[in-house]
């Protein structure tokens, strides 16, 4: 296996993204859980570990998108911003989740057709142009059209608000860190069994000194359920809603940004 160099058109890469990229974390998740039943519980806890880790994955890769919609310009290929964006949970860092969070949670304070140029989508006017004349029509005329237009873009952007939230912060608005137990998952595959229940694992966040007597680790971890299966489907079919939105969303993008 060697490197090599090969070229493609940017317009090429985007229509792949959207056609295959998008779902690939969905369609593991899917096969994980075809064989959810089948096993016993270390298998069932390994499958939950690697959806947890496919669903966390799924909202940076959701950060990252958001991150190179902005940033694309006529220099600037969406394949490359896409490819050097780099999410960092620092306080007040350019390509964070909080970052993206707060200016999600302007929008409805804001213009909208001010944030759609913001992020290089096509405002309510020129959606128009790139839409099919019956689809117009089916809608109920110009007018409406732009109504839905707005309607569903302001539901999908709410929606990758409250995911990329997921990242950084509980329900009940505590701090929460899943970024740190992420790549610990990537990077050595490093977790503990909760041995007093059969559903649940223990990730780590902080990792201590063995104690006094030099026997035991002390550590700080998030305790999640791993193999319960319902939690899991929950966890797929909100990442197949999100998969979904980023589609719809992308494909404006690239009808706007890459015209024939």
């Amino acid at each position: 296996m060697g490197i090599q160099k090969i070229k493609i058109s940017d317009k090429d890469f985007l229509e792949q993204y959207i056609n295959f990229n998008i779902s690939h974390r969905c369609v593991i998740c899917e096969v994980c859980l075809k064989s959810f039943d089948k096993g016993n519980w270390a298998v069932k806890k390994s499958i939950g570990i690697e959806i947890i880790s496919q669903y966390i994955g799924m909202l940076e890769d959701t950060a990252m998108i958001y991150c190179s919609l902005k940033d694309k310009s006529k220099e600037k290929s969406f394949f490359k911003v896409l490819n050097d964006v780099f999410i960092n949970e620092k306080d007040n860092y350019k390509y964070s989740s909080k970052e993206i969070y707060k200016e999600l949670d302007e929008l409805e304070k804001i213009n909208f057709d001010v944030f759609l140029k913001k992020i290089n989508l096509p405002t309510r006017v020129e959606i128009l142009k790139l839409a099919d004349s019956s689809l117009i029509d089916e809608l109920g005329g110009s007018e409406q059209a732009k109504k839905q237009y707005e309607k569903e873009t302001a539901g999908i952007l709410k929606n990758i608000k409250e995911m990329i939230g997921n990242r950084f912060k509980t329900r009940d608005g505590k701090s929460l860190n899943l970024v740190k137990f992420y790549n610990k998952i990537k990077h050595g595959s490093i977790f503990v069994n909760d041995k007093t229940n059969e559903e649940s694992i223990y990730f780590p966040v902080k990792v201590k000194n063995l104690d006094r007597e030099g026997k035991e680790v002390l550590m700080e971890a998030y305790n999640l359920i791993c193999s319960k299966k319902a939690s899991l489907e929950k966890l797929v079919n909100q990442m197949k809603i999100l998969s979904d939105d980023l589609i719809n969303l992308l494909g404006n993008f690239f009808r706007y940004n890459y015209k024939t």
